[in-house]
């Protein structure tokens, strides 16, 4: 079986892919925001590298939905018998934080208990609550990434605004941000961050705000429906006084470049993706590294090996190759 446990390309990318060209075939399990939220990502992805790769993307539409397809959606604490093979061992999806829906995964066989935990958050967020390790009981192996237990982020509030004040800093001088992110993963906590960023401050709403995704409608509109998956401040919030946090006033929903580029300057543009390989971020970049008073945000470190990391890298080079392409309707005497 293929566990789930987040909806963004690092945990779901692959698996289009693996049901379509190399053989895989067996039941998936994953919660019901993360197997929506995945189809999201991996429509955003298919259309972003299209558009970048001549060799076009890795897999079809199709095969995007044939993949999602055979998805069993499990709500939390739900367990699952497994069958034939695998028979006696159960399946049970916990709250892991750090995304809408994302999960921890308890398997089980008898006395014998694993935790497996590819990625987690302890902190408690604007959208979600932490995970609840400590109301676990030991299991027999735990499976975690680590990754986080080596950072040392600053508290909630002390990052808020540092990004605050950077923003700010930047569209002062008339420069635009360009803000590369995931399509439905981190960036619905990003979204929030600003929405009352740009709420608190009226100097903020001089300045426009967009999320530019190629599903960026579809990604909102399925984060709204979701609230039972969201943390208990969210649903208290709309039970008092029926506020639903992504009905935005402040961030602007766009779906193609032309729609982003016309809202005026200066302005935040949350594109993805992330590692501005390839998606609107891609296309948006050589513009941002060009004008003197843009700039470059990233909120996550990018995967190796893309031009994120590249623009990264320490020493910081003093060039970077960047290829981009474009699609240009043929003229009717072409």
């Amino acid at each position: 079986a293929v566990l789930l446990s987040h909806g963004d390309l690092a945990h779901a990318g692959g698996l289009a892919y693996a049901f379509a060209r190399l053989g895989l075939s067996c039941p998936v399990y994953a919660t019901l925001p993360v197997s929506r939220l995945s189809k999201l990502a991996l429509y955003d992805a298919h259309e972003g590298v299209a558009e970048q790769s001549a060799a076009g993307a890795p897999f079809t539409l199709d095969e995007i939905d044939a993949a999602l397809s055979r998805v069993s959606e499990l709500k939390y604490s739900q367990t699952v018998l497994l069958s034939g093979r695998a028979a006696g061992l159960s399946l049970t999806p916990l709250p892991a934080g750090g995304s809408l829906g994302g999960a921890m995964w308890r398997v089980s066989k008898a006395l014998e208990e694993v935790l497996f935990l590819p990625r987690f958050s302890h902190q408690k967020e604007r959208l979600l609550a932490a995970a609840a390790l400590e109301e676990l009981p030991r299991p027999t192996l735990l499976l975690a990434d680590i990754g986080a237990a080596r950072a040392n982020p600053l508290p909630r509030k002390a990052r808020e605004a540092r990004l605050g004040e950077l923003l700010a800093h930047h569209l002062a001088r008339g420069g635009d941000v360009l803000v590369p992110v995931d399509t439905c993963f981190r960036v619905l906590e990003l979204c929030l961050v600003l929405e009352a960023m740009w709420a608190a401050d009226r100097k903020m709403q001089r300045y426009g705000l967009v999320l530019l995704s190629h599903v960026a409608s579809a990604t909102v509109h399925l984060a709204a429906s979701q609230l039972e998956w969201m943390g208990a401040q969210v649903t208290a919030a709309f039970d008092a006084k029926r506020t639903n946090p992504f009905a935005f006033r402040h961030v602007q929903v766009a779906t193609s470049l032309e729609q982003a580029l016309d809202r005026p300057s200066p302005k935040v543009v949350l594109a993805s993706a992330a590692d501005a390989s390839h998606g609107f971020a891609a296309r948006l970049l050589p513009a941002v590294c060009a004008a003197p008073n843009a700039l470059l945000l990233f909120t996550a470190p990018p995967r190796p090996g893309t031009i994120g990391a590249s623009l990264l890298a320490s020493p910081m080079p003093q060039s970077v190759s960047l290829k981009t392409r474009e699609r240009v309707p043929l003229e009717p005497a072409e």
